[in-house]
């Protein structure tokens, strides 16, 4: 066998990589050239899929995806060692006949074999989105943009992931990821000029910080109420210990805030302690924010299920303009809600 560019195999499929390339198992390749005489038609599904659009792994099966089983020829057994064929047809993974026609449409030909696209890929996945189907998707999320608006379904459960992924990678692969938020940031001001110049100082002497905007000026940045404005700045904290001792241009005005020694401007540091939330809803917080330039920015579902607690009419009016904009999500805040909170959700959106 021809030996193989390491370098190409170790990244992302950018194209030039075949299908054949894309597998280490020698067996593997055999059995594959034995079904590629089957003249029905296929679709590579799966693990060998996944490894021809990122980086290639050891397979030790192959899965395919037929209209019918019917007069499917199999390969003997001798042919290969070890090596499962697997034969779903539309009935086995629950696709119908249209599905199918999108799998062969977007479908990959590689060495005369048709591979599925990383969005079927995701379809499919998200069928039966156990937690070896969710490793998979993660998978390909970090190596492929999937095309949202050609899910078949469960697009509400692809958004709940990718909610749980890290953002710095989906907002690099997830190519169509700003058409589910359409948020326009950091295009508003706080309405007072002492305000902005306090959270430009801070942004400027805490780059380097674990923290999260919330509050006020994060519903101003998320221009859902052109009339919104703020005096507030709140940055949330995983620990106490995230907490600056000390950030140049302000000093320690009161527990839980530093003022700007400019302005006299506070920026309020608040912690699980100071929302009385688990660790847990403060994480799930972290990793749904957006980043930009060299902070995070809570995304509109983490403030709602921040805002639902103390509840109070601005809270409530926040609520409903957040609601009225944006898809909000509070599936998998929901475990770290009281019944009160959660009852509060309920009065604004039933």
């Amino acid at each position: 066998m021809k030996l193989r560019n390491i370098n190409k195999m170790n990244k992302p499929n950018d194209g030039t990589r075949s299908f054949f390339e894309s597998i280490f198992n020698k067996h593997v390749l055999t059995a594959l050239k034995y079904l590629s005489h089957n003249k029905k038609e296929f679709i590579i599904i799966n693990d060998l899929a996944i490894s021809f659009h990122t980086k290639p792994f050891m397979c030790k099966k192959i899965e395919i995806l037929v209209k019918e089983k019917s007069n499917f020829k199999y390969f003997p057994n001798n042919i290969c060692k070890n090596i499962e064929l697997i034969i779903y047809d539309l009935n086995d993974l629950n696709i119908n006949d249209e599905e199918y026609k999108y799998a062969l449409d977007t479908a990959y030909l590689s060495n005369n074999f048709k591979i599925s696209s990383p969005t079927f890929l995701m379809n499919l996945f998200l069928k039966n989105f156990n937690i070896d189907n969710k490793a998979n998707a993660f998978t390909i999320c970090l190596n492929s943009p999937i095309k949202r608006n050609e899910l078949f379904s469960n697009i509400h459960e692809f958004d709940i992931f990718i909610y749980k992924i890290n953002k710095d990678y989906c907002m690099k692969y997830i190519k169509n990821f700003n058409d589910y938020f359409k948020c326009k940031l950091y295009e508003r001001s706080s309405g007072y000029p002492e305000v902005d110049n306090a959270f430009t100082d801070w942004l400027n002497n805490t780059k380097n910080l674990n923290q999260v905007l919330i509050g006020g000026m994060a519903m101003v940045n998320f221009d859902v109420n052109i009339d919104r404005s703020t005096t507030d700045i709140d940055f949330l904290f995983l620990t106490n210990e995230d907490i600056p001792e000390n950030v140049s241009g302000f000093k320690k005005h009161r527990k839980g805030a530093l003022q700007h020694n400019r302005t006299h401007v506070e920026i309020e540091v608040l912690t699980q302690n100071t929302i009385n939330k688990p660790k847990e809803f403060i994480q799930l917080v972290f990793d749904t924010a957006y980043k930009k330039d060299d902070f995070l920015i809570a995304s509109p579902s983490a403030i709602v299920a921040l805002k639902l607690g103390r509840f109070n009419p601005r809270d409530q009016k926040d609520i409903i303009d957040i609601i009225n904009n944006y898809t909000v999500d509070l599936s998998i805040f929901e475990p770290y809600l009281s019944e009160n909170e959660f009852n509060n959700f309920k009065s604004l959106v039933f």
